[in-house]
């Protein structure tokens, strides 16, 4: 065994020679007080990116990085095919292979390999306070040496145990340096290659692992790699071929059944014989769900789609999965299965426990193409690497390939024809540049949490049926994967907001016009700010308390109906769609989605950041668009019988340094509502509408005896008295002028004559 004395060899030139993947890192290391070290890994300060682990898997990106090796002091080494022991105690294994000394308390890393299959990326070995990396990063000083390099890297395939077993364990040898010599051939026969295989079976693993001793690769058989780097990975329901550069391939153990048979039998991982129960079924699914890559979500099993590596699409109910799963499953397994408890047990089980068989979650901030993925807070393309196995997937993904030079282009410069048609035949959106930006970029808001940027405000598309909003939304549904979509069930008041819980965005396609009268003001005010709101759930008792971050886009053929004072209308941005003649063709839904989605996603997308970039910090009250300003107007006046009161009353003006009874307020008000339907109550004092119209109602209080205003502690009279007082409210601002009508039949219209009095010549 070599000493920290020997000459070595310089690690990246180690490394190099060895093919051992490795890249900069700007890593900070400190010595704390009780003699322990912390490392922070940052930013790379020329591109300002954050280094992630598996970017040692794109080979462009790392040989790009290394040119930069000058500008950094360490380094990160790839674990995956050449793995490392790391000493961090006082046990020192002194393994006869290369090694090198760690960055801050110098102990050994010693490389080996063999760890094929293995699925922990950092784990215990059989030495106290000595770890296996197998998939984790390995920093190192870049200056430092590799000694013991003229040894070759010990290999540990079919003998795993010598490092990860506990000494004074009796352990059970799975693994084997040389299987059976008939399945060896046969396997050589069936991939084309020569020599012994080994196989690696781990305590934590259900799958067996065979390693050729050939290095060609048994995904890519036309790839001869430098060494070994691929293997088989068989359990009981799947089998498949996987190489740490060439990604993996399923492999039809149907074809050739005798042989995998031979195999799965030789490894004990069948299931035979009448000592089949429900535990080996669960086991079967759980095997089968892993080794493929499966998922569930809202009563569905997802598997990874073939177009796209991010991306998962429904396979079917569990009912139906299960059936076909278990239809040609060996004969005690599918006996088993057919019995109604367990079918039944398995459903449950998929229901309720999600330790094996994982709940989809999409990332929210990712968009997958046919070509790539866009991140949409970073405003950033990707290309896929095909050698990168994702562990993300995609909010959507959208069958059409993505332009990277959108990115820098203007919004309105993106032309989707069929989409941009049905918005230009809308006078109401196409005849102001403000109102369509607002438009596309409220659409492209959708996409981004409540509370990540300043827009707080719900689009609101009304209209008749026919004028085209029922498409658009349809059009921006289809931007979301349908799993994340979320509505409102306004029919069961108490229950009704949990789509709130496990959806990324609200999106109704027919709200009623009592919509927030059942959601409640106060609740709706809070959820389009990106406030906390309390969401009772079925089956607890204590309410939940969610801070809303999902977005909201609502349709119907009738704006809100409640009673508002401003406070819901600001938050609402009304896009009214009116009847028009169209010349297109009756399926441009399906003809937008299926030709230009691509295009309407990056164009509402850019719409809105030219939406934050003109507004900035601005409420939507605030932005001064006369559009939504008229509107506003407009549902004050249908829903607030007040301001409708005072504006459709010809007496009525606002005055500064007026005041007008609040009792002859309430016998105009009544007088102005008799005979209606629905007839308003009577306004209060109190009454914030008074208020938000610049008025204000003020009381004066006076000495019944002499008149004059009235103070507790202040004697006005002889008669003085806090029960000697009255109390006379006014509405401050508010005057009234007399108005004469004179109907002229012969015109068909009115003639109005006002008599001025001196003080309002205005």
């Amino acid at each position: 065994m070599s000493s920290s004395n020997d000459v070595g060899q310089h690690i990246i030139e180690f490394l190099n020679e060895k093919e051992i993947a490795w890249m900069p890192i700007n890593l900070e290391i400190s010595r704390k007080r009780n003699n322990t070290y912390k490392k922070i890994l940052k930013q790379y300060t020329d591109t300002h990116e954050m280094p992630n682990y598996k970017d040692l898997s794109d080979h462009t990106l790392v040989s790009k990085r290394q040119r930069l090796i000058n500008n950094y002091e360490y380094i990160w080494i790839d674990t995956r095919c050449v793995n490392q022991v790391d000493v961090d105690g006082d046990i020192d294994p002194e393994l006869n292979t290369p090694y090198f000394e760690s960055v801050s308390k110098k102990k050994r890393h010693y490389f080996i390999t063999g760890f094929y299959g293995y699925n922990k990326l950092r784990s215990q070995t059989k030495w106290a306070d000595v770890e296996l990396l197998a998939g984790q990063g390995s920093y190192a000083h870049k200056s430092c040496i590799v000694y013991n390099s003229n040894t070759n890297i010990t290999d540990y395939t079919g003998n795993v145990e010598e490092i990860v077993s506990k000494e004074g364990q009796v352990v059970q040898k799975k693994s084997q340096q040389s299987i059976n010599q008939n399945i060896s051939s046969a396997l050589n026969d069936k991939f084309g290659v020569t020599g012994d295989w080994k196989s690696n079976n781990y305590e934590s693993a259900r799958c067996v692992a065979l390693i050729p001793s050939d290095k060609t690769c048994l995904v890519n058989n036309c790839e001869v790699h430098s060494a070994v780097k691929s293997w088989i990975s068989i359990g009981k329901a799947s089998c498949t071929a996987k190489c740490f550069v060439c990604g993996e391939k399923k492999i039809n153990t149907k074809h050739n059944s005798q042989l995998w048979k031979q195999v799965k039998t030789y490894f004990e991982i069948s299931c035979s014989g009448d000592d089949c129960g429900y535990d080996q079924v669960q086991d079967y699914l759980d095997d089968y769900c892993k080794e493929n890559d499966l998922m569930k979500k809202d009563g569905y099993m997802m598997r990874r789609s073939d177009e796209c590596v991010i991306e998962y699409e429904k396979i079917s109910k569990y009912a139906d999965f299960l059936d076909d799963l278990f239809r040609d499953a060996e004969t005690p397994l599918k006996r088993t299965f057919k019995k109604p408890t367990s079918k039944n047990n398995l459903i449950k089980y998929l229901d309720e426990i999600h330790t094996d068989i994982r709940i989809l979650k999409r990332d929210s901030n990712i968009i997958a193409f046919s070509n790539g993925y866009l991140k949409l807070k970073e405003h950033t393309f990707h290309e896929y690497n095909p050698n990168k196995k994702y562990t993300f997937i995609g909010k959507k993904f959208i069958p059409l390939p993505f332009d990277s030079d959108w990115l820098y282009s203007n919004w309105s410069d993106i032309e989707c024809p069929i989409f941009d048609k049905i918005v230009k035949d809308q006078p109401d959106l196409s005849n102001n540049k403000d109102v369509e930006r607002c438009f596309y970029g409220l659409m492209g808001s959708l996409h981004f949490p409540t509370g990540y940027d300043s827009i707080k405000v719900v689009p609101y598309l009304f209209g008749a049926s026919g004028t085209g909003k029922s498409t658009i939304v349809s059009v921006i549904l289809s931007t979301f994967s349908p799993e994340i979509v979320g509505t409102i069930n306004y029919k069961e008041k108490t229950f009704g907001k949990s789509a709130f819980i496990d959806h990324d965005v609200i999106i109704d396609q027919d709200t009623p016009s009592n919509m927030i009268e059942q959601f409640g003001k106060t609740d709706f005010q809070k959820a389009v700010s990106g406030e906390i709101i309390a969401i009772p759930i079925k089956n607890q008792k204590q309410e939940e308390q969610h801070k809303v971050e999902q977005r909201m886009l609502f349709c119907s053929q009738y704006t809100q109906d409640v009673q508002d004072t401003g406070e819901v209308i600001r938050r609402i941005a009304y896009l009214q769609f009116r009847p028009v003649q169209s010349a297109l063709c009756s399926n441009l839904e399906e003809e937008c989605i299926r030709t230009e989605l691509n295009k309407v996603v990056i164009k509402i997308l850019l719409a809105r950041r030219e939406l934050i970039d003109k507004y900035g910090n601005k409420p939507f009250h605030e932005w001064g668009i006369p559009y939504f300003d008229s509107r506003i107007d407009d549902v004050l006046m249908d829903n607030n019988y007040i301001y409708r009161m005072i504006s459709e009353n010809k007496g009525f003006r606002v005055r500064k340094g007026k005041k007008y009874p609040f009792d002859d307020f309430i016998i105009q008000f009544n007088e102005h509502y008799r005979g209606q339907p629905n007839r308003p109550k009577k306004p209060k004092v109190t009454d914030v509408m008074f208020t938000k119209m610049g008025l204000n109602v003020i009381k004066d209080t006076i000495c019944k005896d002499c008149c004059k205003p009235f103070a507790i502690n202040i004697k006005c009279c002889e008669n003085h008295s806090r029960n000697n007082k009255t109390t006379r409210y006014y509405i401050d601002g508010l005057f009234y002028q007399e108005s004469e009508y004179i109907y002229k039949s012969n015109k068909d219209n009115y003639s109005n004559s006002i008599s001025s009095s001196s003080d309002d010549e205005l």
